[in-house]
């Protein structure tokens, strides 16, 4: 969070031009990760056997307390995750193969994701 608003604070100011795209590539992904985890949490309901159906709204909820994002970002995230479950909902009635496609393909691409994010919080690349 802190090196969030380091960046948008930079960016702001003109300091640093690449602050700006880092800043905004990280809003994205986090609105990107919304959306994933909005399927996800559809999908674990459609699939109840994947454990804990409540298990990606409430890390929803964590990475928006945790993140602390801008007012903009906080709201798209809430709108993607919504869009993205009635998408979802829409899609699969029942637990089948494409339900469960589509679930390891969203999880696959969340993963990538939270690595993109974790990885610009300083942390060592995953590869």
């Amino acid at each position: 969070m802190l090196i969030a608003a380091a960046l948008f604070l930079a960016a702001a100011q003109g300091e640093l031009p690449e602050a700006k795209d880092t800043f905004t590539a990280r809003q994205e992904d986090l609105v990107l990760l919304a959306a994933k985890l909005g399927s996800l949490h559809r999908l674990s309901q459609v699939c109840p056997s994947y454990g804990d159906v409540a298990v990606f709204r409430d890390r929803m909820r964590e990475v928006v307390q945790g993140e602390r994002p801008i007012r903009a970002t906080r709201e798209a995230m809430i709108e993607a995750f919504n869009q993205q479950y009635t998408a979802t909902s829409e899609r699969h009635f029942a637990c089948g193969s494409d339900a469960q496609a589509s679930f390891r393909n969203a999880a696959v691409d969340t993963l990538a994701i939270t690595e993109r994010l974790a990885k610009g919080m300083g942390e060592p690349d995953p590869r």
